[in-house]
């Protein structure tokens, strides 16, 4: 949330946090994150279940009068949202296609509605249940329409809640059904116009806002949605960013855990590798994109890392372990002598062999696996 924070009010200052007393008392007392202005509506929500994180945000949502954005906490930027998000009537993160990516969450929380709640409204027990509007960001100029779903949110949450309440293991289901399943629904039968900050609903175009090591670079934006927020590699580049990018936070965060006698065992392991770290963001972090990445940097094995050809394979040797490099990873070859990105993309580019792709997404993905090697399985540095 701290990185969160940062990143935003670097192009934000006038950010607002929406709270409990505690989260005041946290936020801006003890960690002084800097938020324009705090307010703690929450407090009235204490005695919902702590599982229905997004009743919270229709809460928040359902109190604006004036066009505004609002972005979880759990989204990090390097550039300002672009013109069309800001201006848009209703502005989203993107389109999830429910089937296609394999959403279960959505069938299995409106399955059990279906079967358990008498008062669910007509909207959400008719649903065809294919697509949602991801609300990672989500607000917009047309504040009528707005408060308009925020009420019916609300009305579709209270409506379910004692029966919700006692589902065991799918608590935490019903979230994307009372918010971003109704939202879609709702702005279709009221004709809303919806903007989305990623225009392309496929999958391989989520997951470059997804990926936070790539991101910086490419889309300007990332959201750790649901279990990446458990992923150890993003969990380290997200501690690793805000020590490095914000160190006077850093230590003040240290120092509250510390007071509170919370040391977590995997944070000591993964700060241990924070050197590394640095070695290789000192020399990057003010890339300005994907071709200045490309063509202005070289990259090389690490020192501690080999290629080895054994029985007509190339196998990649590391402290941790030994594997057989194929596909894409192959091009790591071309990495035990320091070359530039762009050069390796010029020269399989130019094999009668090369898979038919266009130049753009050759660069595409020889980036996306010099960042994977990069920062998650670490075999290669910055020249």
């Amino acid at each position: 949330m701290a990185y969160s924070c940062l990143t935003i009010s670097r192009y934000y200052p006038h950010l607002e946090l929406y709270t409990d007393t505690f989260g005041k008392s946290l936020f801006k007392d003890i960690l002084q994150l800097p938020y324009y202005r705090y307010h703690t509506i929450l407090d009235d929500l204490s005695e919902v279940d702590e599982a229905f994180w997004a009743f919270a945000k229709v809460k928040t949502y359902s109190v604006q009068n004036e066009p505004f954005l609002h972005v979880d906490n759990d989204v990090f930027i390097w550039h300002p949202f672009p013109q069309n998000i800001i201006s848009a009537d209703v502005a989203c993160q993107s389109i999830e296609n429910i089937d296609e990516f394999s959403l279960t969450d959505y069938h299995l929380a409106l399955d059990y509605i279906r079967k358990n709640v008498n008062s669910v409204p007509d909207i959400i027990r008719d649903s065809r249940c294919n697509i949602a509007y991801n609300m990672g960001v989500f607000g917009g100029n047309d504040i009528n329409f707005i408060q308009q779903y925020s009420k019916q949110a609300v009305t579709c949450f209270n409506s379910m809640y004692d029966a919700i309440l006692h589902s065991g293991n799918l608590k935490g289901k019903f979230n994307v059904v009372f918010e971003q399943l109704l939202l879609k629904e709702f702005a279709q039968n009221y004709q809303e116009k919806v903007s989305f900050l990623v225009p392309n609903s496929e999958i391989d175009e989520i997951l470059k806002f997804s990926t936070i090591e790539t991101a910086q670079y490419e889309s300007k934006y990332t959201h750790c949605i649901g279990q990446l927020k458990k992923v150890t590699y993003i969990c380290e580049q997200i501690e690793f960013r805000m020590k490095y990018d914000f160190p006077s936070y850093y230590k003040r965060i240290m120092s509250y855990l510390d007071s509170e006698q919370n040391v977590f065992e995997e944070n000591t392991k993964s700060m241990a590798d924070y050197l590394n770290f640095c070695k290789i963001y000192s020399k990057i972090n003010h890339a300005v994109d994907i071709n200045d990445i490309m063509t202005n940097y070289e990259f090389i094995l690490n020192n501690d890392c080999w290629i080895e050809e054994k029985d007509g394979g190339h196998y990649l040797n590391t402290p941790k372990e030994k594997s057989k490099l194929t596909d894409w990873r192959l091009l790591l070859t071309y990495f035990e002598r320091k070359t530039t990105g762009m050069n390796v993309c010029k020269i399989i580019s130019n094999e009668k062999d090369t898979i038919n792709l266009s130049f753009y997404e050759i660069v595409t993905d020889v980036f996306y696996l010099i960042m994977e090697s990069l920062y998650i399985t670490k075999c290669l540095t910055v020249a």
